[in-house]
């Protein structure tokens, strides 16, 4: 496969910023499916209630415009 390289939340808002984007949002999301329903309800709750626990995100950044 390659080289691998997993990147955390602050080093793609960092670099983004750094090349003139904003950021507008960060969206945490996927879920762990452990196989145990009581071990699923469990890390359910804790993503609802963490959601920085949760294993992929998005960000959502723009570009401002030069002009304004």
């Amino acid at each position: 496969m390659g080289h691998v390289r997993e990147y955390s939340v602050k080093e793609v808002c960092d670099f983004l910023e750094m090349i003139g984007f904003e950021i507008e949002k960060v969206i945490y999301r996927g879920r762990y499916k452990p196989k145990s329903i009581w071990k699923r309800m469990f890390t359910s709750s804790i993503l609802f209630l963490v959601p920085k626990m949760r294993p992929y995100f998005s960000v959502i950044a723009r570009k401002p415009d030069k002009a304004g």
